[in-house]
């Protein structure tokens, strides 16, 4: 097998998007997973230990059913301990991608001999937001440089954090998320939009609905929730589209992919600010359009919105409802174009040839 032991510690929403479980598994002797439910759901953790590509062992462990962010991010730890000692990983190495499952990482690998190896998401571009998130900021800071095995997601997230954690470029990697190279089983429908996420702030979604008020032919359905959706439901009322604009609340995957499928295009409207974490990420909505083949609008924030626009897979557009609306014409009235743009751009991304080349430091036996 290409690895010996590896380790997963991710959220259920990435394990889904992010293909590590399908190559690890695969392509590793024995492959230990940890998930733990996102941020706001309270769906049971998981672990599961894989032997040579197949499950022989799998356990559901209840979860914390409260809101508080502290103690959330303390459950998430005190399971990962356990999952240690649960499945008896040791000499192992462990891939993370949030940053407080590396903290004390001394005395984890002291007791259990396993190498943590964070692969970072995004970056925290201000941590002035909340005393909660410059605590954060201290902590990655003064971790980030005592990881070994430091992976980015996303160049703008690499050079960023080069620079705020001075933590060299020794065994510092970029590997974005991959996608799966099988063709996507899609119907879609006439004038029916999508958008997949948790509802705040920030995203767009406030102009998305002013360019559906503007056209009675365009239908949205919006999978995720939060905070946000109370206002979004208000301005629903507000505008008179109730009868084109649907709120899904949370999906599971498999559902989530079919009715994806139904779509003609997805947003990926984020703010276009380096102030905007996502500016620094390699946002999964995006990975996720593209493994489903749906042509993406999106604003120019990340990386990848350049390949969008030359590659012709979706539109690049400003934070503005006439732009948005103007961008929905442009990808309906040439669809062809921008599927066999979305297919192209599908094609660089496949996670086994990332991952391969991304992970094979980790080849190395402990």
């Amino acid at each position: 097998m290409r690895y010996q032991r590896i380790a997963c510690v991710i959220n259920d929403l990435a394990a889904d998007f992010f293909k590590l479980v399908e190559y690890f598994s695969e392509f590793s002797e024995d492959f230990y997973l940890y998930v733990y439910p996102e941020r706001g759901k309270t769906t049971p953790a998981v672990f599961k230990h894989y032997h040579k590509g197949k499950l022989i062992w799998k356990k559901n462990y209840s979860w914390y059913k409260g809101k508080n962010k502290a103690i959330i991010c303390l459950v998430q730890y005190l399971y990962f301990l356990y999952f240690l000692k649960k499945l008896r990983v040791r000499k192992t190495y462990f891939i993370v991608h949030e940053i407080h499952f590396i903290f004390f990482n001394s005395l984890v690998t002291f007791f259990t001999k396993n190498k943590p190896v964070l692969w970072a998401g995004d970056g925290c571009p201000d941590p002035r937001q909340s005393f909660f998130i410059r605590l954060l900021y201290q902590l990655s800071r003064f971790y980030m440089r005592r990881v070994k095995y430091v992976y980015f997601t996303s160049p703008k997230n690499d050079s960023l954090l080069l620079e705020r954690f001075q933590s060299g470029d020794k065994n510092k990697w970029v590997i974005p998320l991959g996608v799966t190279d099988i063709p996507a089983d899609r119907l879609p429908f006439p004038n029916r939009f999508g958008f997949i996420g948790n509802l705040r702030e920030g995203l767009g979604l406030g102009l998305i609905l002013e360019a559906a008020r503007e056209n009675r032919n365009f239908y949205l359905e919006i999978v995720g929730d939060g905070k946000y959706r109370n206002d979004l439901e208000k301005l629903v009322k507000e505008y008179e589209i109730g009868e084109q604009v649907k709120f899904l609340g949370y999906l599971e995957y498999p559902q989530m992919v079919k009715t994806a499928s139904r779509w003609q295009l997805a947003f990926a409207t984020y703010f276009p600010s380096p102030k905007n974490h996502t500016y620094y990420a390699d946002p999964g909505k995006v990975k996720l359009y593209m493994e489903l083949e749906i042509p993406v609008i999106m604003t120019d924030i990340t990386y990848i919105a350049e390949e969008v626009k030359d590659l012709k897979a979706g539109e690049i557009v400003k934070y503005d409802s006439a732009d948005i609306a103007l961008a929905v014409d442009k990808i309906q009235s040439n669809y062809q174009d921008y599927m066999d743009g979305i297919r192209k751009l599908k094609k660089q991304y496949f996670y086994k040839e990332l991952y391969k080349q991304g992970f094979s430091t980790l080849e190395k036996r402990l």
